[in-house]
């Protein structure tokens, strides 16, 4: 399949909508009214389901939320008309209900929208005391609760949901959600190797194998392309860590960093086989940026910087959704740091300040953005004197040094077109506020250093 492919399934997904709509408008052409009725709501809202799983996929996760929200109300529907008790006999109903609110938290998380994602996760939990959700949904409500706790860049709570979820999981016998689960659990042990005292789980590694071995024998290529991304960061992280030591191993480190890169590798290859390549460039995008990343931390300079400007064309050249915004901010705070190499302090705020407008533009409380601020805060510290007070000098001086001009969107065509409106609309003020969170860190470094 290619993007004409995806194109044709939606047209699909939609033509398949509009008859089944017609069908509901047209009771004297239903034999037994009230069932078939009934039945097509159910098909209906399973439909707007498997739509907004395909936007999801994409990463075009408002349209996802809003497919969700019109599959929910038409399985409500079922439910408001009393037939719940004799139709469960047939359809899931309700099971198929708490995968809608299951799928919301995801794409919620992901839009950095926490409270709402924690009302539906309360809602679910309840529907659990109430014995109304299987034991598989109940894997994935604790599933998708570590997913949130990640995105809130809470490693520790998000490792104890993703353990409990990986007990029901095992427990039911249902490799896809086990699969899905032992990612998961990856992502959160990758996250606590990120945070002091460093720790590493010796199982993590088997999780990720475990679960990409899943997905490549499914054949479900975006999903394996997911988890090879997400192992190759960890490897990374190792690397990383190893290399902060005081007596670092460097035939460990370049090692990992080797297993890194081929893990890249295959994830690359994972994401060309794509059903939806021509249309999923985003994974692409995040692939070369760790390539990125990995060869700063290797000290190959010119070659990571080629790397980025691959990165930054490969954006430039595709329609891509609103999250595209994150890709860019990932390769401004990636040619952040090179500057600060170079001794560059101007370049390296003014990147910076990019990066983290980009991450405001999209959602202040997405993971990005904190983390960010986590690297920068810690970095920081490490600079010499002379670094941080030409930092200081040119952030008092910001409106001459470092104007508040929106550059030009670093990004091909995004979907929703007003995404353009709000960048232009929004640049200016969030340059200002973090031009003074800027100047507030690099006055706490100075102060510390006396």
């Amino acid at each position: 399949y290619k993007r004409q492919a995806l194109h044709r399934a939606e047209e699909h997904f939609r033509e398949a909508l509009a008859i089944a709509q017609r069908v509901l408008e047209e009771p004297a052409l239903l034999p037994r009214q009230r069932f078939f009725r009934t039945y097509i709501n159910y098909f209906l809202g399973r439909t707007r389901t498997l739509l907004g799983y395909l936007y999801r996929t994409v990463q075009e996760f408002e349209r996802a939320y809003a497919e969700y929200q019109v599959a929910y109300q038409h399985l409500q529907n079922i439910q408001n008309e009393g037939e719940t008790s004799r139709l469960t006999l047939y359809l899931p109903v309700s099971d198929e209900m708490a995968q809608i609110r299951i799928n919301q938290v995801f794409v919620l998380a992901h839009l950095g929208d926490f409270d709402e994602a924690e009302r539906l996760l309360i809602e679910l939990r309840t529907a659990i005391r109430h014995g109304q959700i299987s034991p598989v949904r109940q894997a994935l409500i604790f599933n998708v609760s570590s997913i949130l706790e990640i995105e809130r860049n809470r490693p520790e709570a998000a490792e104890a949901f993703a353990k409990r979820a990986r007990t029901l999981a095992a427990s039911t016998g249902n490799e896809r959600v086990l699969a899905q689960v032992n990612y998961q659990l990856g992502i959160a042990s990758h996250e606590l190797l990120k945070h002091p005292p460093y720790l590493v789980d010796l199982s993590a590694e088997e999780y990720f194998r475990a679960a990409a071995e899943f997905f490549r024998s499914a054949n479900e290529r975006t999903s394996l392309c997911d988890v090879l991304l997400d192992y190759a960061r960890y490897l990374r992280t190792l690397a990383h860590n190893e290399g902060r030591k005081a007596n670092p191993d460097r035939v460990r480190m370049n090692e990992l960093f080797d297993r890194a890169e081929h893990t890249l590798d295959q994830a690359d290859e994972a994401v060309s086989e794509s059903p939806l390549t021509g249309r999923i460039t985003l994974p692409a995008v995040e692939i070369t940026v760790e390539r990125a990343y990995i060869l700063r931390l290797k000290r190959e300079r010119e070659k990571a910087l080629r790397v980025l400007d691959e990165a930054e064309d490969l954006i430039r050249r595709h329609r891509l959704p609103r999250r595209a915004l994150l890709k860019s901010a990932m390769i401004a705070f990636e040619r952040a740091w090179h500057w600060a190499q170079e001794h560059q302090p101007r370049a390296f705020l003014h990147h910076l300040l990019i990066a983290l407008v980009h991450c405001r533009i999209y959602a202040r409380k997405d993971r990005t953005y904190l983390r960010f601020w986590e690297i920068i805060r810690g970095d920081l510290n490490s600079y010499p004197r002379d670094f941080l007070l030409a930092a200081q000098s040119i952030l008092d001086h910001a409106d001459r040094d470092l104007p508040a001009t929106p550059p030009a969107l670093m990004v091909g065509p995004l979907e929703p077109p007003d995404t353009l409106r709000q960048y232009e609309d929004q640049w200016p003020e969030f340059w200002k506020e973090e031009c003074q969170f800027l100047q507030n860190e690099v006055e706490i470094q100075l102060s510390r250093l006396g």
